[in-house]
């Protein structure tokens, strides 16, 4: 395949992200950082701030929540493809069209999640890498540390990686290396203290948040596949494949040599842990998301002069990245069950018409009449209903994971002025979901009598007169 060919692929792409992200309706997880951003602050229960940052800037200031992302795709790009350049590295052509042809490519054009600063701090912090410039390096890592916790294993990885990148084949020298990796560390720490010290006052937030998941459920397989997924599954082994050989060569390596290794090294060391963890717990696809970038830039060195072998890798990302072009009219035809919580106006629109439905159900206290309020029970819908601007509360679903709801005391659910009760409420979750507080009579309603979109229960909580 031509370079020409790889270019028009890479426009195909961008112009395919870019109408997705202007047609797909929020999802939950987006509808729930828009709300952060409307509440700006220097952490939040489940996750740093840089999400919230990057909802707002677009909110307020481009066209939309998403539009970062589509902006940050060439930075990406360029940030990706002179690293190759400057490691000696081939296939820097090949990296737009290849990236954008992989669903972890794909979504990060479209989709507003940590994953987005996380990634284009990722990628800043090795480009300074291997440009050796060290201030470029901790800006990135500072930035993604402000956008997920999981970037600290990244950070002492490429702190590592800077010890030791003057030393020689023997393991000499490598002084400068280590003074820059100590002046990397230093900025990277003054620029993310912010953080660290609003973490340190509010409970360890979020550090303790992600530490307290449930453990328990064997996810090896399920995560495996996952990263076949995300990357495709020719370069999810074409890099894994290729970055282990490289460590386990023993001969002596040149300079060129080592960068590669190191870079091998970076990669691996995002994956083996979550292999560990995966064995005791269910692990998210994204969570080892940055091992990508730096086992792509290998997989394509080793594969530069070996056509057929992209083109078919490029095809096979292709299709399954197909689907999530077509989301769009997907997202229209699909019940809101199939894939994640999402379209705000649909789901607002599914809750104003159980309420409608429900006239017999008002709650009279004291000679006036109440209309039922709406309590959310998951922040998915809770971040829904914000979005669609239809008034709600929130009560956390028992058992299940908390929000940044849960610090909004003024969205909490409490008895109203004309009633000392717990009561009056159409509660958007599952009866266990609200266990015993609700202070009146509880009747789960059914499709008949409240049709609200697939895979959203809902629970009455009528005041006994």
């Amino acid at each position: 395949m031509s370079n020409t060919r790889y270019t028009q692929w890479a426009w195909l792409s961008l112009a395919l992200i870019t109408l997705t992200q202007l047609t797909l309706p929020l999802v939950a997880d987006e509808a729930y950082y828009t709300w952060w951003a409307s509440r700006p602050r220097l952490g939040y229960l489940d996750h740093p701030p840089a999400v919230m940052a990057w909802a707002w800037v677009g909110e307020h200031l481009l066209w939309g929540p998403r539009a970062l992302n589509l902006l940050s795709l060439p930075l990406l790009g360029f940030l990706a493809a002179d690293l190759s350049r400057a490691l000696h590295l081939r296939g820097a052509h090949l990296i737009a069209p290849v990236a954008l042809l992989t669903p972890l490519g794909f979504a990060l054009g479209v989709l507003v999640t940590p994953d987005a600063p996380l990634t284009l701090g990722w990628l800043l912090a090795l480009w300074g890498w291997g440009r050796g410039r060290w201030i470029s390096s901790a800006m990135g890592l500072s930035l993604a540390l402000w956008a997920k916790p999981t970037a600290l294993l990244a950070a002492l990885a490429l702190c590592g990686a800077w010890v030791v990148r003057e030393r020689d084949s023997e393991g000499e020298g490598g002084e400068q290396g280590l003074r820059d990796a100590l002046k990397v560390a230093a900025l990277t720490s003054l620029l993310y203290s912010p953080h660290l010290i609003w973490s340190l006052t509010h409970g360890g937030a979020p550090w303790t948040f992600q530490a307290g998941r449930a453990w328990g459920r064997f996810g090896l397989f399920e995560w495996i596949a996952s990263q076949a997924w995300v990357m495709s599954p020719l370069w999810a082994w074409w890099g894994v494949k290729v970055a282990v050989e490289i460590t386990r060569s023993s001969h002596a390596l040149d300079p060129q040599g080592r960068a590669r290794r190191l870079l091998a090294l970076l990669g691996l060391s995002q994956l083996a842990p979550w292999v560990i963890v995966s064995l005791v717990m269910r692990v998210e696809a994204n969570w080892s998301a940055l091992a990508w970038p730096p086992l792509l830039l290998l997989a394509l060195d080793e594969l530069a002069d070996q056509a057929h072998k992209v083109r078919l890798a490029c095809r096979l990302g292709a299709a399954l990245t197909l689907p999530l072009a077509l989301s769009p009219m997907l997202s229209a035809l699909l019940p809101l069950s199939v894939g994640p919580p999402r379209d705000p106006e649909r789901v607002g629109r599914a809750v104003e018409a159980c309420l409608s439905a429900l006239p017999s159900q008002q709650v009279r206290v004291q000679g006036r009449t109440q209309g039922l309020s709406v309590v959310a029970g998951r922040y998915q819908e809770a971040a829904l209903l914000w979005r669609a601007g239809l008034p709600f509360h929130y009560l956390n679903a028992l058992k299940r994971r908390q929000s940044e709801f849960v610090n909004a005391p003024e969205l909490h659910f409490t008895p109203t002025q004309h009633s000392s009760q717990q009561c009056g409420f159409l509660y958007l979750g599952s009866e266990p979901w609200l266990g015993e507080r609700c202070e009146g009579v509880r009747e789960a309603l059914s499709g008949e009598r409240c049709e609200l979109p697939d895979g959203i229960e809902a629970t009455l909580c009528r005041c006994t007169p």
